[in-house]
């Protein structure tokens, strides 16, 4: 792959503008946004239908790392540090 076909393929997103994680029910559509400056705790399971959304076990804390990850990246002084994200095709 080219350098100018991955620009088209993948889109780069500055660490320091991602806010929360957002979950999308793939059984009945319903979208659950969460910021990570709140306080909330995180669902593993949709909150309209109740579908399973990930194992329980863990979870908490592999959310809980992505923010810390994401906080620690972002404070950065030497690098401008960006996330790669496919487009959809």
């Amino acid at each position: 792959m080219t350098v100018d076909e991955l620009k088209e393929f993948c889109k780069n997103v500055d660490i320091k503008q991602i806010e929360g994680i957002n979950f999308k029910c793939k059984e009945c559509g319903a979208s659950f946004s969460v910021p990570f400056a709140t306080q909330q705790l995180y669902s593993y399971t949709c909150p309209n239908c109740g579908a399973i959304w990930c194992e329980q076990s863990g979870y908490v804390k592999h959310i809980r790392e992505l923010k810390s990850a994401i906080d620690f990246f972002s404070i950065s002084r030497n690098a401008d540090i960006n996330l790669t994200l496919r487009r959809e095709q």
